[in-house]
């Protein structure tokens, strides 16, 4: 069962990335598939992936596909369990939508920065302005998370529940972001 379950979670990302990568406007986005800037640690390099929404809300993957989701700069933080997200796959599709600059200052934007083992701060970078990938991987990681074995992680718990309850971590509506997900996992 839990192959099973793991096997669809990146069936969904998969198809998120794909999506992404058939919207995407090839001329927004920095041509990364031959040359990574140097300052991304190539993949073999690279411990964590950290995504963040304009709206405060950061995911970070680490490299055996466990990590973490909050908001704002808060030390609140629920953990993701391992094996949750195929790392490979999301260094590739997100290096693969780099762009150099936001468009407009005032839109909603997703920002992801690189780190390796022992790096303690990255250059932030944006990605193409796509909907799609940010709302499967929030509902992949609320999913997997792990439950609180202590005070202060249920504490975290409910601080970013009820976060997530006022104000979603996805850039669609949150009945859209449900839609979405429900469809990755064929339930429409």
């Amino acid at each position: 069962m839990k192959n099973l379950c793991h096997f669809r979670q990146s069936i969904i990302l998969v198809a998120c990335l794909f999506l992404i990568g058939c919207s995407t406007n090839a001329t927004e986005t920095v041509a990364v598939n031959s040359e990574l800037p140097e300052d991304i640690p190539d993949m073999k390099e690279c411990a964590s992936i950290v995504l963040r929404t304009s709206e405060g809300w950061t995911i970070t993957i680490r490299k055996d596909g466990a990590g973490s989701y909050g908001f704002g700069t808060l030390p609140v933080r629920v953990d993701i369990k391992q094996d949750t997200f195929d790392f490979e796959q999301i260094y590739k599709g997100t290096t693969e939508r780099l762009t150099e600059e936001r468009a407009d200052a005032t839109e909603s934007y997703i920002a992801v920065s690189y780190y390796a083992a022992g790096q303690s701060s990255a250059t932030e970078y944006h990605l193409s302005p796509e909907q799609e990938l940010l709302p499967a991987l929030f509902l992949v990681a609320r999913d997997n998370a792990i439950p609180p074995t202590n005070e202060l992680e249920e504490d975290w718990h409910e601080t970013v529940g009820d976060f997530w309850n006022n104000d979603p971590p996805v850039l669609l509506e949150p009945y859209d972001a449900k839609v979405t997900y429900d469809k990755f996992h064929g339930n429409v």
